[in-house]
């Protein structure tokens, strides 16, 4: 297969998996090339030479169960939902591995209409890595969520969820109530991020919404290195990173050396506290080492669900509110 450069991930330069393997993840399953600049849905899609245009053409390609992997250059634009219902599929950025602002990324049409969900996985076994997403409408009733995991026994790898795309007042997603960068919502088996970023904090939210909500009793969840990211407004003081609702989570969920950061140093309003958690969630959330910046507590109200061992800092040089 040629050999192993820096290129990320374990791919070579010519965008081929060395030794069949991505972040040292064998997949045996056939290659498939996305890139919306030179790419056309009526090619092969088995070389970069070959690409096709769009996500959905690909999964199309795809054989359920088989390992495939698709693999993103550049920016691709959807007016619709791009559907991921192919288990045992995997999707890799061709990029620089940075954290935030990677290259490859999944975006919106301008002009398009709004829909709900950029991206919706129902398919399990999935493997998403280094790529980013932009999400938001101006009128965006109908367009919530930028991207739900329905499926389960997923893992996310260095992956952008940039939901609150859109900052018009009233009407932009950064200001519905209903809107989210990242929905967990299912019972099927554990999912893991890594080193992922969820929430931007280049639109102001002026809204009482939630940058992840996990749902449907999501279970083992596990998210390491990453960061929830926000700007708060004026009237979005009530937000929260993480909304966990009745029956939320199964058993525990594990956040590692993760951010919860509110821009409160360029002049976002406090966030009232990080984790807004039903009284009866289902399971644990267990924090350890994590880090919260502009928010005056992890929780406002301390429940017995969730355990840490660190404080919340609620503005440059300030004191700090420890939870417990």
């Amino acid at each position: 297969m040629g050999s192993a450069t820096n290129f990320p991930f374990g791919v070579s330069s010519f965008g081929i998996p060395a030794m069949g393997s991505v972040g040292g993840i064998p997949f045996g399953g056939n290659y498939w090339f996305v890139n919306e600049g030179s790419g056309a849905d009526g090619n092969g899609g088995n070389s970069p030479s070959q690409s096709v245009k769009s996500i959905s053409r690909a999964l199309a390609l795809a054989t359920p169960n088989n390992n495939d992997v698709i693999f993103l250059s550049g920016t691709v634009h959807t007016t619709a939902s791009i559907n991921w219902n192919v288990n045992q599929t995997h999707l890799v950025g061709v990029t620089g591995p940075l954290k935030n602002g990677k290259r490859a990324r999944i975006s919106l049409l301008g002009g398009a209409t709004g829909f709900n969900n950029l991206v919706n996985v129902t398919g399990n076994g999935c493997y998403f890595a280094n790529f980013g997403t932009f999400y938001g409408f101006s009128n965006a009733s109908a367009a919530l969520v930028a991207w739900e995991d329905d499926g389960g026994r997923n893992c996310y790898d260095s992956v952008e969820f940039l939901g609150f795309g859109d900052g018009t007042t009233t009407t932009g997603s950064s200001n519905l109530t209903g809107s989210r960068a990242f929905r967990m919502n299912t019972n099927v088996g554990e999912t893991t991020f890594r080193n992922c970023v969820f929430g931007v904090n280049t639109e102001t939210r002026n809204a009482t919404n939630y940058t992840v909500e996990i749902a449907g009793g999501a279970p083992r969840l596990t998210f390491e290195n990453c960061d929830f990211e926000s700007y708060l407004g004026g009237s979005g003081g009530a937000s929260s990173h993480i909304l966990i609702g009745a029956g939320g989570i199964d058993r525990e969920m594990i956040l590692n050396g993760c951010h919860f950061l509110n821009s409160v140093g360029a002049g976002a309003t406090v966030m009232a506290q990080v984790f807004n958690v039903n009284g009866a969630p289902g399971g644990t959330v267990l924090l350890d080492s994590c880090t919260a910046y502009g928010a005056t507590a992890w929780q406002t109200t301390p429940g017995t669900s969730i355990y840490m061992n660190m404080g919340a800092v609620s503005a440059p040089g300030g004191g700090i509110s420890l939870v417990v």
